[in-house]
């Protein structure tokens, strides 16, 4: 039984053990960035360093090794070494500190050392120099006294140290020649210096058209009007006119001097409008034109309506009229209405909605009409004839009917000479004798 209980048990591969007895996987013994050799010894691969085979900083500052002041372990070599920091220099097995700043003369430091090289886009004057006075491209041909060809610039912020044309021109190979003439109300764009030839334009600011349309740059409203395709031109309201601005679109007007923006958006409106007067509830000019006189959307004015029609006078409304009382208006023609003639007494035609309405005289008063159609009586006849029978109101003893009253009902009586109403003005009472 024991001898089949560990029956098929192997060794663990080189790098892998186990505990033995009844352990079916074997767990690595060796360290990470290592190469195993023989059961569990190892050896480290390339970079790494150390019992653990760490990276050259790691394992020496777990092995606690020392190094001079100003200076760091260096990673990722084949050996495990400090080099000095930038700006100091390596003296026997210490770091001293250089005399000139490479940053000073824009260069760039080269380890261990006190000598640089230019950073790039900057030259030296003596490219042998261990410290060498790093310059611009342009100062350098300056102090050598380089020679160019007219309308050419050196150029600083390249690799190599090269002329290139001025703006407005193009270089090749050892002349520059102008570039095409520059268009009417445009300028030349190509502002940072390069190699290639610097004709690049752009329209002034308030002038339209280059580059979708090469070579043009006009003022707004000859763009809008002239230059674009007509099925791509916008419209502006009546009274307005084109802006030349930073952009030029459909958007690009405004009202032309003497008038303003309407309430109503698109519309401009004029500032002084003639035979109107001011109407806030009244779109989009807040105006309203005068009687006779009708309003034109196109014009923005109040133009004079139609003659008037004979017997009539101008209503509210655009050329609107009524007839004057006392005539009927049919197809724009006024006359004398019908019942002109047959006029109850005491009566006239008076303003209303419906031609030919009559009314009561009212100074002094007359009543009936409407109410008793054709009659006008004054109040005592009113009340004492016309009132029918079922309505008629006895009057007190010495009381009258008043005739001259603005109001004719049952209280339009008064006591005769020497009596007064009583307190409930129900009859008429003797004066008190004084």
């Amino acid at each position: 039984m024991l001898r089949n209980a560990y029956e098929g048990c192997a060794p663990c591969p080189d790098g892998r053990w186990s505990t033995g007895g009844q352990i079916t996987t074997c767990s690595r013994c060796i360290p990470e960035y290592s190469t195993p050799l023989q059961a569990c010894n190892f050896t480290c691969v390339s970079n790494y360093f150390g019992q653990d085979c760490l990276a050259c900083s790691q394992a020496m500052s777990k092995a606690k090794v020392t190094k001079p002041t100003y200076s760091h372990w260096i990673d990722g070599r084949d050996t495990c070494s400090f080099e000095c920091d930038l700006s100091y220099e390596r003296v026997d097995d210490e770091c001293a500190k250089c005399a000139l700043a490479a940053e000073d003369c824009n260069g760039a430091w080269i380890p261990q050392t006190c000598s640089w090289t230019c950073l790039p886009a900057f030259f030296a004057q003596d490219e042998q120099a261990n410290q060498p006075d790093c310059m611009r491209c342009s100062v350098l041909k300056e102090r050598q006294a380089a020679s160019k060809p007219a309308h050419s610039e050196w150029l600083d912020g390249l690799p190599d140290c090269r002329f290139g044309p001025e703006i407005g021109y193009n270089c090749t190979n050892e002349s520059c020649e102008p570039c095409p003439a520059l268009v009417q109300h445009a300028h030349w764009t190509n502002l940072n210096p390069r190699l290639g030839a610097r004709c690049d334009f752009a329209c002034d600011q308030g002038y339209f058209g280059h580059p979708e349309f090469h070579g043009r740059c006009e003022l707004c409203a000859v763009y809008l009007e002239e230059i674009l395709p007509k099925h791509r031109r916008p419209t502006k309201p009546a009274r307005s006119q084109w802006i030349s601005n930073v952009t030029c679109n459909g958007a690009s007007w405004a009202c032309m001097d003497g008038t303003h923006l309407g309430s109503t958006g698109n519309y401009c409106c004029p500032d002084q409008i003639a035979y109107s007067i001011v109407d806030a509830s009244v779109n989009p000019c807040k105006v309203r034109c005068l009687e006779g006189f009708l309003w034109d959307k196109d014009e923005a004015s109040c133009r004079t309506c139609f003659p008037l029609p004979q017997h009539a006078r101008w209503s509210t409304g655009n050329c609107s009229f009524v007839p004057l009382p006392g005539y009927q208006c049919v197809d724009g023609v006024c006359s004398r209405c019908p019942t002109a003639s047959s006029l109850p007494v005491n009566s006239n035609y008076i303003d209303s909605d419906v031609a030919c309405t009559y009314a009561c005289n009212q100074g002094p008063g007359f009543f009936g009409h409407p109410q008793h159609p054709g009659i006008c009586e004054r109040c005592s006849v009113f009340m004492s004839d016309v009132v029918s029978p079922g309505d008629r109101m006895a009057l007190p003893n010495h009381a009258f009917w008043e005739d001259g009253v603005t109001k004719c009902d049952r209280d339009s009586w008064a006591c005769g000479e020497n009596y007064v109403k009583s307190v409930h003005e129900r009859y008429c009472c003797p004066k008190p004798r004084t």
